[in-house]
């Protein structure tokens, strides 16, 4: 098989691969997801602020530093988190999502070791 048919096979079955993907429950659970924070600023703000207090606490915990009005802040947010399914929808599919590619990357890096 010349190199040139091997390179279109290969594509060929990445672009299968991409139509299971695609096709899977969880990929177009985070896509809806995905478009509805897009398109919601009070879901991007709590994201945010998520992201941001989620370093907050890294470092707190890594300077052992103010942590009772650190838990405050965290308690708080964790209200804003809690009442809003857009978001919390969000997270639970892209952890999802991420954990199914990461499995399909996985199975294709165990395959092609070398030994």
């Amino acid at each position: 098989m010349s190199s040139d048919n091997e390179k279109q096979k290969l594509v060929e079955s990445a672009v299968e691969l991409f139509g299971m993907i695609e096709d899977s429950t969880v990929f177009r659970q985070y896509a809806e997801y995905s478009a509805k924070v897009k398109n919601d600023l009070d879901a991007q703000r709590l994201l945010a602020e998520l992201v941001e207090m989620g370093k907050v606490i890294e470092e707190s915990l890594e300077k052992n530093d103010d942590a009772f009005r650190k838990k405050a802040e965290y308690d708080l947010l964790n209200k804003k988190f809690e009442s809003n399914d857009t978001v919390k929808n969000y997270l639970k599919y892209q952890k999802m999502y991420l954990s199914m590619m990461s499995s399909v990357r996985s199975v294709i890096s165990d395959k092609l070791r070398i030994y």
